[in-house]
């Protein structure tokens, strides 16, 4: 319900801007959400007395958002992307294995969340924090190969 207005909001921005900007200003407001949930948990574990004031419901709700909000974003112009990149004729197999590529980070995605607690959230969101490096290196690689039409 929280990301529902900022999604419903790229449908109108979405044609004015390209693809490759949409992809990684979601993807960045993603990796905020991710930097500042491991502020949050660093602070609380430097000062374990007073961790409930920093680590509550409303701090959790916050990084959650922007982590969902910006991935959500960027999950969106995969497919855009590429059907604009490559040949007409590939678009059916491509859509395809964008598609199973999205299923397979969902489903990984469930069973990593499941081993948070286990493997501590610290190296679990550091594990986050270096997927999202690795793509921006790509984005900052291949910025000028993502060019596309607009909408």
């Amino acid at each position: 319900i929280a990301a529902f207005p900022f999604l419903l909001a790229n449908l109108f921005v979405a044609p004015r801007l390209q693809d490759r900007v949409i992809l990684a200003g979601g993807s960045g407001i993603g990796f905020i959400g991710l930097l500042l949930f491991t502020a949050l948990l660093a602070a609380s574990k430097e000062d374990p007395t007073h961790s409930s004031s920093i680590l509550n419901y409303g701090s959790y709700l916050v990084c959650w958002w922007a982590i969902a909000l910006g991935w959500n974003i960027a999950s969106t112009i995969t497919m855009s992307l590429l059907s604009k990149q490559l040949p007409p004729e590939w678009n059916g197999w491509t859509s395809l294995a964008i598609q199973y590529s999205n299923y397979t980070g969902r489903v990984t995605g469930a069973i990593w969340g499941g081993s948070g607690v286990k493997v501590g959230m610290l190296n679990y969101v550091g594990l986050d924090i270096a997927i999202a490096g690795i793509a921006g290196t790509l984005f900052m690689v291949l910025w000028r190969d993502l060019k596309a039409k607009k909408g």
